[in-house]
This record gives C-alpha cells, sequence and structure tokens, in this order.
C-alpha cells in the first residue's frame, strides 16, 4: 500500500511513497521516503484511514469522472489545435515524435524549439544529449494534457500562433525589402555593431558550410574598404565581408519597421560622410604635412 505524493496529469501517472504503517522492516532502509511511479491505471484508492470512508469513495469517483473527461478535452483540443505550434511559452507541453517534452526555447530566427523530455525535467541538470532536441517549430504539437481547462486554451493557443504568424511575416518582409535594397544600392553603410546579418548574392559562398544559415554579428565596420568583421552564427570564424554581400536582418527586433527606416537613414547619413571624407583626401593627397593631429 503507498501514499500518492504527487499527480503527474500529463503523463497520467501517480509518484507514490510507502504507507508508514507497512513499512515495518523498511523503515531502516528509508523506504517510505522513496518514490515510485504509478500509472493511474494500475492505482486503486483503499480508506482505511478515512473518517468517513462512503462519502470520500463517491468524492474519488466523482474526481474520476471529471478526470477522464479532462483526459478527453485534452485531446480534442489537441487535435483542433494542430498547426498552431508557433508563439509556445517557456515551460508548455508539447508532442513530438510520441513523446511529451516541455519547451525550454525558442529561436527567433529559425523558428525552432529547444525540448527536454518532459520525463527529465525535474532532473534539468542532469539531462542527457537524449533528454534534449532541437527541431523545426512545425514538428511539434500543443499538448493540453496539464491544463485544467483544455478547450477553454484553445482560443489563447490560436491567437498565440497568428500573432507569431503575423510577426514572422512582417520581419520576412522587412528583410526582404532590405535585402533587395542592398542587392540594388550596393549594400548598407554605418551598421551598428553587434547587428544580425546574413549573407546575400555571392556572400552565400562564405558560409561555413552548406548547411550553414548564412545568418552572423556585425563585430567591426571597416569603412576605408566598405566591409565588416562578421562572426557567423553558432561558429568561431570572424570573416571581412564587403558591404555589398550582407544584408540586416530583423528577427529580434520590437519595432520592425522603425529599426529598418533607422537603417536605411544611417546609411544615407554614412555615404555622404564618406563623400566628405574622399573629397578630404583627396585636399591633403599631396603629402607633407606638418603638425598632423595625433588619433
Amino acid at each position: 500500500r503507498y501514499v500518492v505524493a504527487k499527480v503527474v496529469r500529463a503523463e497520467a501517472r501517480y509518484e507514490v511513497r510507502r504507507w508508514k504503517h507497512d513499512c515495518g522492516r523498511h523503515q531502516k532502509l528509508g523506504l517510505s521516503s522513496q518514490l515510485k511511479s504509478v500509472a493511474f491505471a494500475d492505482a486503486r484508492p483503499v480508506f482505511w484511514t478515512a473518517l468517513y470512508p462512503m462519502a470520500l469513495a463517491q468524492a474519488t469517483v466523482e474526481a474520476d469522472a471529471l478526470e477522464r473527461k479532462r483526459q478527453e478535452d485534452a485531446k480534442q483540443a489537441a487535435e483542433m489545435a494542430d498547426g498552431w505550434s508557433l508563439g509556445l511559452d517557456k515551460g508548455a507541453l508539447v508532442s513530438h515524435k510520441g513523446k511529451l517534452w516541455k519547451v525550454a526555447g525558442y529561436n527567433n530566427e529559425e523558428q525552432e524549439y529547444s525540448l527536454t523530455l518532459l520525463a527529465a525535467v525535474p532532473h534539468v541538470g542532469a539531462c542527457s544529449s537524449a533528454d534534449t532536441t532541437i527541431v523545426a517549430w512545425d514538428e511539434v504539437q500543443p499538448s493540453f494534457l496539464d491544463e485544467d481547462e483544455p478547450l477553454a486554451c484553445l482560443v489563447e493557443r490560436e491567437e498565440a500562433h497568428q500573432r507569431e504568424s503575423r510577426r514572422i511575416a512582417t520581419i520576412r518582409a522587412a528583410n526582404d525589402r532590405a535585402a533587395k535594397e542592398a542587392m540594388q544600392g550596393g549594400g548598407f553603410l554605418g551598421l551598428n555593431l553587434k547587428s544580425r546579418v546574413c549573407l546575400i548574392g555571392e556572400g552565400v559562398w562564405r558560409r561555413p558550410s552548406r548547411e550553414h544559415s548564412g545568418l552572423g554579428t556585425i563585430m567591426d565596420y571597416l569603412p576605408a574598404t566598405r566591409a565588416y568583421s562578421v562572426r557567423m552564427a553558432n561558429s568561431a570564424i570572424v570573416q571581412v565581408i564587403g558591404a555589398r554581400l550582407i544584408s540586416p536582418v530583423f528577427w529580434c527586433s520590437k519595432d520592425v519597421e522603425s529599426d529598418l527606416e533607422e537603417v536605411i537613414k544611417a546609411h544615407k547619413v554614412e555615404r555622404q560622410r564618406l563623400q566628405l571624407v574622399e573629397e578630404a583626401n583627396a585636399l591633403c593627397r599631396a603629402g607633407g604635412f606638418l603638425d598632423i593631429p595625433s588619433g
């Protein structure tokens, strides 16, 4: 006989410990504090310590009926939410390849989820590689097995999916516009350090591998050659790449349209500045100047 210590509804199981009256000789071994996992279907309630056993039994039967109804609702909600997998929050329960997982993170640029196997969540610090994975957003299915009212969560799930879908569409449009202007105008000048960029045109051949996304981060700006030092995503590789071969991306932007306009404005300002620089350099091309300021 055991006492329920925890109900794990998402996996339809209990975590139980041995009933203290049954510990007997095992108590010295500490078995009364050890937890055991038992499936819902394998558990049967008993009422040896109940003051009103029949009333408690009736309440247990009613609770069982409600839980079975909740599980059916969760199954129905999952079927109705098929494809609504964008915008899942960290900690959300999902199904992937027949197993239950928790969302550990979301990659804005790749629309990928980092997942942790549900059974491993209490021991995240000791997770093995088999307990974690990274998958595309459309490879997971929202699960409602841990929700009190699964069907009531459908509206919120659909809204979150549509909201993220609109955000992605807006960003893609801005990225496409930026890439088009970069291709036509010879690239953007004056991009801020730490800006995220992607390789365009012939720049795609500068990827570390064929599978690489072509995304990177600007580490330095080299105005004399109209180039940037770019650290490629998920890599220690830093390359000097001409401005005409990269374009800014806005996956992490909170105001996409505004940030795109700022990039265009900064480019115009920098282009005018470089024109003045060339005129100043031409003025002093003869050389032999005395007392040149330091720096």
